[in-house]
Order: C-alpha cells, then structure tokens, then sequence
C-alpha cells in the first residue's frame, strides 16, 4: 500500500505550514515541509502533492510492469 498524508495548519499565521507524508513499498516516509504566507499556500501546497505524486504512481507501475 502506498500512502500520502497532507498537513496544513495555521499556527504560524500568517504563515500556513504545510507537510506532506509519502510512505511507499520499499522505503520508508520521505517528508517534505515549507512555510507560506496564506494567499500563496493553496499554490504551494498542489505542487508538493503533485511532487509527492509522481513517484508514487511510478512506483505502481513499475511493479505492475514486472509481473
């Protein structure tokens, strides 16, 4: 099972930190962090996931692939 966990919390403000988790197959969590101000956040915060994305769906295809 792969895992992505996204965090964001406003405890900063006006700074909003956000956190994203990936757990994969293999390897354990990678963690990736950064620190916005709110009006750029929701920017900030689709290209972490989509960064986080990638390699996941890499992984599964790459294991589908050898069977």
């Amino acid at each position: 099972m792969l895992k992505l966990e996204v965090v964001i919390h406003d405890q900063l403000w006006p700074n909003v930190v956000i956190t994203v988790t990936r757990q994969t197959y293999g390897g354990g969590p990678a963690i990736q962090q950064d620190k916005q101000q709110y009006d750029l956040a929701f920017g900030k915060a689709e290209v972490m996931v989509a960064n986080a994305l990638r390699p996941m769906v890499e992984e599964l295809v790459k294991r589908h692939q050898r069977k």
